[in-house]
């Protein structure tokens, strides 16, 4: 019984399956842009949100004395 268990959490940490839910949502949400051939467009749109959040536009920000 204990070397099923072991091969049966190998399996499953094998495949992401030991992440849980957050780990679970994540690769779900990763699937579907595969699955609808649209992951280069998400992962533009994400690329240049990052950008915005790291480099903000300096004139967004208002200089007072």
């Amino acid at each position: 019984m204990g070397q099923s268990n072991a091969a049966f959490g190998y399996a499953h940490s094998a495949i992401g399956a030991r992440r849980g839910l957050p780990g679970a949502e994540a690769v779900l949400r990763l699937r579907a842009p595969v699955a609808n051939r649209d992951l280069d467009p998400c992962l533009r749109f994400h690329a240049a949100r990052e950008h915005e959040r790291t480099y903000p536009d300096p004139q967004k920000f208002a200089l007072t004395a």
